[in-house]
């Protein structure tokens, strides 16, 4: 069987699962180097100006905000939205996406009241470009939900999650992760206990982080697919410790 190249497709989604993985592990200095990794092949490939390169760069961005790069992390979400806008335009569905990061990563830097001025007006656009039933209009109104838990209005979060809910429900199915956190976080606004509704809880909750049981079979499926490529000859570890070499 052929190498995988590094600039086939297969090669960088498996840099993306990798980084995954790593992040839920909170090995946030593994993530960010595979990711490093990433933004190099996909600027190699497309440049700096395409959308391969704005996802690559939001993907690193995410990490760096659990690092002490939180700055870097923001300007590199910021940058992504950015490329996304000019090359696909203000209204396009991933566009909206990276729009509601954006204001994500200002309500994880402590900043709700700025990431809700930005989500009202985008609530609006999505629904009117996406669609009032469908999973990226409800990752919006999650995204209100929270940023309105810490800006300390659990009234006007409710509404929003509870519309989130019914969507994720539909959409989902009742066991999805996203309506179990949805459920969590309309259980915070109605505790009206402030000292329970703080950024640290909303993120883990978020995190989606599995049960312990569940967490250990998603890590031996991952050594599985871990396996598998590097049968193909792409090892993840010869890549950092080439990227080290190169520092």
């Amino acid at each position: 069987m052929d190498a995988l190249e590094e600039n086939h497709p297969e090669y960088a989604e498996y840099l993306y699962r990798a980084a995954t993985v790593y992040q839920n592990m909170d090995e946030h200095g593994l993530a960010k180097s595979t990711l490093t990794e990433a933004v190099r092949l996909a600027q190699d490939k497309y440049g700096q100006k395409h959308p391969e390169y704005a996802t690559a760069i939001s993907a690193l961005g995410v990490v760096l905000l659990e690092t002490d790069e939180k700055d870097r992390g923001k300007a590199l979400v910021e940058q992504s939205e950015r490329v996304l806008c000019d090359y696909l335009g203000r209204e396009h569905p991933e566009v909206i996406e990276a729009m509601v990061e954006v204001a994500r990563v200002k309500r994880l830097l402590g900043n709700p009241r700025q990431a809700l001025e930005e989500l009202v007006d985008l609530e609006a656009l999505a629904k009117k470009q996406l669609g009032a039933d469908g999973q990226p209009y409800a990752n919006v109104l999650v995204e209100m939900g929270r940023a309105y838990l810490l800006d300390g209005d659990p009234q006007a979060a409710q509404q929003s999650l509870v519309k989130a809910g019914n969507i994720f429900v539909e959409q989902l199915g009742e066991e999805s992760p996203d309506v179990k956190e949805v459920l969590r976080l309309i259980q915070l606004a109605r505790s009206g206990n402030p000292e329970q509704i703080n950024g640290e809880v909303i993120h883990q909750l978020e995190k989606h982080v599995p049960e312990y049981a569940e967490y250990n079979r998603i890590r031996t499926v991952t050594s599985q697919e871990l396996t598998e490529v590097q049968e193909r000859q792409v090892r993840i570890t010869n890549m950092l410790q080439r990227l080290s070499q190169n520092q």
